[in-house]
C-alpha cells in the first residue's frame, strides 16, 4: 500500500441556528431536524462536503478533488461510461458534541445514566430545541395571506465533530487540507434557509496530519481513527493543531455595521420577561405572555463547558426584509433620475435573490448573493422598561374600556448587523449603491428594525466596524 492521506480530526461551532432538514413528513412541525443513531441533530456528510465545493477557491481543481459525476444525455439520463473521476476527499458525518466537549459517537450504552444528566444532550434530544415562526413571501417580495410556517434548528453554539481526509500522491494536492481549514476558519454555510441567517458554521478547532500508508504504524493510526470520532488521537503520529486564533485573511466580502438605538427597541413575540426565561429542560413548556421581546436558547462555551442559556436575537430575516425594501426603494430612485423604468422583484433579484412565481422551467426563482447573520444583543447592553398601553377602539378612535396591556422593551441597545455577499462582481453597480444606501439610511436614523416603528421604536445610529471596498462606492443624495 502506498501513497498519503492528509487527515483531520476538526470541531465546528454553528454560529447561527443550523437548520437541516431530515426530509421527513410531520402533522406538528413544518421541518423536522436530520439525527443520528443517538437522536441527537447531525451534519450530513455530503451536506458540508456540498459546502465546502462550493466555496473552495481553485475553480478549475475542483472536479478532480470533489469528483465528477457521468456525463448525461438530452434527455438528462446518466450515460452509460463510469464516473468520470472519484473524489479525492472524504468527508464524514459529523456528530454532536456533549458539555465536556466530547462526541456523542459509538455504541449506545442504554444502561448508562451519564447522558441523561448531560444538559446539552437533553437540550439537542428535544423535537425542535429552537423553533422560529416565519411567514412565506410571494414573488412581489410581500407576505402571502395565511401561509404562516414554523422552522426548526439547532441552537446556536452546538458543536459537531468531523473527519475530513484527502488522498494524494507524494506531492499532488499537499495545500488541499489547509485550504479546506481555511475554509472553514472563514465559515460555510449549511442547510435550509441559510439566506435567512440559518446555518452558519465556523472551524473551533482542529488537528492533523500527513500519513504515509507505507509505513505500518500510520496505517494502523488510521484504523484507529475510523473506528469512531470519540476515538483518542492514536500516537506515533505528528499532529498539528489550528483554532480560531489563527485568524485567516481579511474577508473582502464581508461588513459589519454597529447600531446604537436611539431608545426603545423591540422585536418578535417571547413569551417570557428578559431575565427570567425559565424552561424545563425536558418539555420544553413555558408559560405564553404577551408582548415580550424575542429571545432563544444557546449554548454558551465561555466556561470550557457547555452550557445552556437564553439570549436576545433579532432573527437575520427581520434584518433583511427592512433592507431589501430600502433597497428597492433607494433602487427605483436611481432608476427615474437615469430614465429607466425596472418593477416587481427584478430590480433586487441580483443581491436578494427571488422567489419563484410558479413550477416549471418558467417559474423562474433565484438563490441571494447576501448572507446576514442574527443580530445577537450584548447582554451587559441590556436595560428593559415596561411600558403601559390602552388598546383603541378602530372604529370611533377612543379607548376601549378596561382593555389595558403592556410590552417590554429595550432601552437603547446595541445592534450588529453582519453579512457578506458572495460573488461582489456579478452584481450591478446601481444595485449596490442602493444597498449602501440603504445601510447609510439604518445607521443614520432613517430605517428601523424591530417591532412598533410607528410609534418611534426601532430608530437608531451608528458608523461601520468592517467596510469593505465594494461599499465604499459613491452614494448620489
Amino acid at each position: 500500500m502506498s501513497g498519503f492521506i492528509d487527515i483531520a480530526r476538526i470541531v465546528v461551532e454553528a454560529v447561527t441556528p443550523l437548520s437541516i432538514s431530515s426530509g421527513k413528513a410531520d402533522l406538528r412541525y413544518d421541518v423536522l431536524l436530520l439525527r443520528d443513531a443517538h437522536d441527537l441533530p447531525a451534519i450530513a456528510g455530503s451536506a458540508m462536503a456540498g459546502a465546502l465545493r462550493a466555496t473552495y477557491p481553485d475553480k478549475e481543481a475542483v472536479p478532480r478533488l470533489f469528483g465528477e459525476a457521468r456525463a448525461k444525455d438530452p434527455q438528462g439520463e446518466p450515460q452509460t461510461e463510469k464516473c468520470r473521476s472519484k473524489s479525492r476527499i472524504c468527508v464524514s458525518w459529523a456528530v454532536a458534541l456533549d458539555c465536556d466537549g466530547k462526541p456523542v459517537d459509538g455504541p449506545i450504552d442504554k444502561t448508562s445514566s451519564k447522558r441523561g444528566e448531560d444538559e446539552i444532550v437533553r437540550l439537542l434530544r428535544r423535537e425542535q430545541p429552537v423553533l422560529r415562526d416565519h411567514v412565506k413571501i410571494n414573488e412581489r417580495g410581500v407576505a402571502e395571506d395565511a401561509l404562516k410556517f414554523e422552522r426548526g434548528a439547532v441552537p446556536a453554539g452546538a458543536r459537531f465533530a468531523l473527519e475530513i481526509s484527502v488522498e494524494r500522491d507524494e506531492d499532488a494536492h499537499a495545500d488541499v487540507l489547509v485550504n479546506l481549514l481555511d475554509i472553514l476558519k472563514a465559515g460555510v454555510e449549511i442547510g435550509g434557509a441559510s439566506r435567512r441567517g440559518y446555518g452558519l458554521v465556523r472551524l473551533i478547532h482542529a488537528d492533523h496530519s500527513s500519513l504515509n500508508l507505507s509505513d505500518l504504524r500510520h496505517r494502523k493510526a488510521l484504523r484507529s481513527l475510523r473506528g469512531s470520532l470519540a476515538n483518542a488521537l492514536p500516537n506515533g503520529v505528528n499532529w498539528q493543531r489550528v483554532s480560531t486564533s489563527d485568524a485567516p485573511e481579511k474577508d473582502s466580502s464581508q461588513f459589519r455595521l454597529q447600531v446604537t438605538m436611539d431608545d426603545y427597541w423591540r422585536t418578535g413575540t417571547g413569551t417570557e420577561a428578559i431575565g427570567s426565561a425559565e424552561t424545563d429542560a425536558r418539555s420544553g413548556d413555558r408559560t405564553s405572555k404577551p408582548a415580550y421581546t424575542y429571545q432563544e436558547q444557546f449554548i454558551d462555551w465561555s466556561t470550557g463547558k457547555g452550557q445552556p442559556g437564553w439570549r436576545v436575537v433579532m432573527p437575520a430575516s427581520g434584518i433583511k426584509g427592512a433592507l431589501r425594501h430600502r433597497t428597492l426603494f433607494h433602487l427605483r430612485r436611481l432608476d427615474m433620475a437615469a430614465g429607466r423604468d425596472m418593477s416587481g422583484d427584478v430590480a433586487t433579484e441580483p443581491l436578494f435573490g427571488s422567489v419563484k412565481s410558479g413550477s416549471g422551467q418558467q417559474a423562474g426563482g433565484r438563490a441571494g448573493r447576501l448572507f446576514l447573520q442574527d443580530a445577537v444583543i450584548d447582554a451587559s447592553s441590556i436595560r428593559t422598561q415596561v411600558l403601559n398601553h390602552n388598546s383603541i377602539d378602530r372604529f370611533t378612535g377612543g379607548v376601549r374600556n378596561g382593555i389595558l396591556f403592556s410590552e417590554e422593551v429595550l432601552y437603547q441597545p446595541v445592534i450588529v448587523v453582519e453579512g457578506r455577499v458572495r460573488g461582489v462582481a456579478d452584481i450591478p453597480g446601481d444595485v449596490l449603491k442602493a444597498f449602501r444606501m440603504a445601510l447609510n439610511d439604518l445607521a443614520q436614523g432613517r430605517l428601523a428594525l424591530g417591532a412598533a416603528s410607528a410609534k418611534g421604536h426601532g430608530f437608531g445610529t451608528g458608523q461601520f466596524e468592517l467596510e469593505p471596498d465594494w461599499l465604499k462606492l459613491e452614494v448620489p443624495a
